[in-house]
């Protein structure tokens, strides 16, 4: 599985070659999140037996990865998957996202945290569930989720950004359109 991951980011690596890059950073310095890679199907769409956070991706990958020259890392996450009944988050869960966050802030990299889906929805282009967009308990649950994130994470500085929802897709765009409106406003249910 390494050397699956370790080939393709190579290949990106040929293909993005050029431009400016500020791997290696020392923490707090800015980062242009120009060259960036992503840990796709760790913490999303997971198909690994292991489940979601299996430990194949360690610090030793962080750290190949600021060798070749990327400044971020894009870490996908199924937000339904830490998100508990009670409407908490779940430590446990979230315990190999905070480890691979602090190994990236570590290595002088930025993070990115991409979430696929949230508590109330499922916005692939084969399942369209897009109540997290039309139903105002689905979007209140949504935007309770993303207050404990904000309130976990919001205070870990310059070096991680937040992918609020990973391309919506649904029939009715104007749905999709909703959550963000109400945002802009201060309002999580538009």
């Amino acid at each position: 599985m390494k050397i699956l991951i370790k080939t393709c980011l190579l290949l990106l690596l040929v293909a993005t070659a050029g431009g400016r890059s500020t791997a290696g950073n020392p923490p707090g310095e800015a980062r242009t999140f120009m060259r960036g890679v992503s840990i796709a199907h760790w913490l999303a769409k997971v198909y690994d037996p292991a489940g979601p956070g299996a430990p194949w991706f360690q610090k030793t990958d962080v750290q190949w990865i600021a060798d070749q020259g990327f400044d971020h890392i894009r870490f996908p996450l199924d937000g339904r998957w830490v998100w508990r009944a009670d409407g908490t988050l779940d430590k446990q869960r979230l315990a190999p996202l905070v480890r691979a966050l602090q190994r990236t802030r570590d290595a002088g990299l930025g993070a990115v945290i991409d979430m696929h889906f949230l508590p109330g929805g499922t916005y692939d282009k084969d399942v369209q569930d897009t109540a997290v967009f039309t139903d105002d308990h689905a979007r209140r649950e949504a935007a309770r989720f993303w207050k404990s994130f904000a309130e976990r994470f919001g205070g870990e500085g310059p070096y991680l950004r937040f992918e609020l929802i990973k391309r919506a897709h649904g029939s009715d765009e104007r749905a999709a359109e909703r959550p963000e409106r109400g945002a802009h406003r201060g309002n999580p249910v538009g």
